[in-house]
């Protein structure tokens, strides 16, 4: 998994999102459907060769122990602004 570029988003049946989540994507493993906060929308904007990975197969996967991770500040800030999952409210 060398210098893979990943995207982990959240599963869209979670309890809460952050606002103006797309819910349009599937994860590349298990195609369930995830959500993908504003900042991931922008980062697939710029690096749409980004692997798109729910968290759950995210927890599955071998992960080097010399791998980078990065949360930008407006993920933090979509995190903590977090709502109730609109997607689950759906018809």
């Amino acid at each position: 998994m060398s210098g893979a570029k990943i995207l982990v988003c959240g599963r869209a049946d979670a309890p809460r999102a952050a606002v103006n989540s797309d819910f349009t994507r599937f994860c590349s493993r298990c195609a369930h459907r995830v959500m993908i906060a504003p900042s991931g929308q922008r980062l697939l904007a710029s690096h749409p060769d980004f692997e798109i990975i729910c968290e759950e197969c995210f927890t599955r996967i071998d992960v080097p122990e010399d791998a980078e991770f990065r949360v930008s500040v407006s993920l933090a800030d979509e995190i903590r602004t977090a709502i109730p999952n609109p997607f689950l409210r759906r018809n």
